[in-house]
């Protein structure tokens, strides 16, 4: 009976789906693809295809083990092989995530249609890789009462939190660690030359990417572009450290002592005037992905936070997105899963849809961040919260009007404002948690926000007919605040 029970339990057994096993999702094979590939004629345009079965973790089968994982992205790669020979005789130059399933090629317009007339049935979606979003904007951390924690050393060290953003200025004052080192201690740069789109990573391959993964450097932003301090400005707010030589005292972010990985996942447009970074899918999947590889290392949970300042430029979903983003709902749950908390910002259309949630902040057990403004006691009137019985995983807003630093100059600082500046708060604030009380697990830290380390905001204009459509919201909401401790 004890060996029954062991083997029920073993790892490698919960991760085998049984016999006769179907994947009862409808398969969503995008027409808007076709509609740009029939535009563009005989010039490829990149496509995102995603198969089922990328999931790594479930909570019925368990965690799949490297042995299992690997077979996976074999058998996955051979599929892809597969299809993508029935569909072109020209060397493709394809760019395969295998283990969770995708693969993004670049495909003419007849190429598609025969794709699509195969109707391959392991295939889940197909869509045309474009922006998942266009940097959101935002500070302080006296409102969430950082400086208590700070007085009793809570503040972060050891830890590591992860920026997938525009890119992270690594010499910025803010970001030293007090002896004149950067905190930045990892760089990546994942981008697409794709269609208008350029990639600046240095030293690309022939999909975009910087390599070596970790390059110095690498996620470094691109000068001459409009938005591309945004990284670095999320960056200061999650994990800046008083520098009393160039800022005023008390001038830090909320895990002062935390290192930074910085991640570049920029593709660049020009508008005639400048550049602009947008945030194509592809490579904030090839991100994740390659947070989900790091992941695998022992304890890596306890040590790791990923700060997704990210939103799409539509009003958002009103419910979970998971099979519209399922490319990037495998790389995220597989992250989640092991344990790493994934915070990603929750939109700023809320003057428009309230009830909304931008990308990725609705995918499934991500943690949201919306706004407050203020003393903390008014909520940002763009930000997104989403209905909260349509999503699963927490809401808690932060400061959303925020000074941190900007790219300028080494000492350049900055206001902006949005949701994406509420989101390095509670970021920073899991990294606090998770340095105070080592090993502590993503649930018990959330659980623990919930009830000690937050407020309960109910908007004062519920029951105020005086008030706009956009500033009513009937549910209580929790901002982040340290108590006394």
């Amino acid at each position: 009976m004890q060996a029954f029970y062991g083997l029920k339990e073993d790892a490698v057994v919960r991760a085998i789906k049984p016999v006769g096993f179907q994947d009862t999702r409808r398969a969503i094979w995008s027409q808007e693809a076709l509609d740009i590939a029939a535009q563009e004629k005989d010039n490829p345009i990149e496509v995102i295809i995603t198969l089922r079965g990328g999931e790594r973790f479930s909570p019925f089968g368990g965690q799949m083990t490297e042995k299992a994982w690997k077979n996976q992205g074999n058998a996955h790669e051979r599929v892809f092989d597969k299809i993508l020979k029935n569909v072109s005789s020209r060397p493709l130059n394809a760019n395969f995530m295998p283990e969770i399933g995708v693969v993004t090629v670049k495909l003419k317009h007849s190429e598609l249609v025969k794709l699509y007339k195969d109707a391959d049935p392991r295939i889940l979606h197909i869509s045309v890789n474009q922006p998942i979003a266009e940097p959101l904007l935002s500070q302080s951390t006296s409102v969430i009462n950082m400086p208590e924690a700070w007085s009793h050393g809570y503040t972060a060290a050891g830890q590591n939190i992860i920026i997938i953003d525009t890119g992270v200025r690594s010499d910025h004052r803010l970001l030293e660690n007090g002896s004149g080192q950067s905190k930045v201690v990892f760089e990546a740069c994942f981008a697409s030359d794709s269609g208008s789109y350029t990639s600046f990573c240095p030293n690309k391959d022939a999909n975009g990417d910087s390599q070596p993964l970790g390059l110095v450097g690498s996620a470094q932003p691109l000068s001459n572009c409009g938005n591309c301090g945004h990284g670095t400005h999320v960056t200061g707010i999650a994990a800046g450290k008083e520098n009393l030589t160039y800022f005023s005292s008390g001038f830090q972010g909320v895990a002062p002592d935390a290192n930074i990985v910085a991640v570049n996942v920029s593709s660049h447009r020009w508008n005639g005037i400048e550049w602009r970074a947008n945030n194509l899918t592809a490579d904030v999947v090839a991100a994740l992905e390659a947070v989900e590889d790091a992941s695998t290392a022992e304890n890596f949970y306890q040590y790791y936070t990923v700060n997704m300042s990210l939103g799409g430029n539509t009003f958002g979903d009103s419910q979970s997105c998971d099979l519209s983003e399922p490319a990037m709902t495998n790389a995220i749950q597989n992250i989640i899963s092991r344990g790493v908390p994934v915070i990603a910002s929750a939109g700023n259309q809320g003057l428009v849809r309230r009830d909304r949630v931008g990308r990725p902040g609705c995918i499934s057990n991500v943690i949201r961040a919306g706004g407050v403004v203020g003393d903390g006691s008014i909520i940002y009137d763009a930000s997104n919260l989403g209905t909260p019985s349509n999503f699963s995983g927490p809401l808690f807003l932060a400061p959303a009007i925020v000074e941190s630093s900007d790219t300028e100059t080494r000492t350049d600082v900055s206001y902006k404002d949005g949701t994406s500046m509420s989101a390095p708060h509670v970021a920073g604030l899991y990294a606090v948690i998770k340095a105070a009380a080592p090993g502590i697990s993503t649930n018990d830290a959330t659980a623990w926000i919930d009830s000690e380390g937050s407020v309960s905001l109910v908007n004062p204009c519920v029951d105020n007919t005086n008030c706009s459509p956009e500033e009513r919201w009937p549910h209580t909401v929790k901002r982040i605040h340290i108590p006394s401790l």
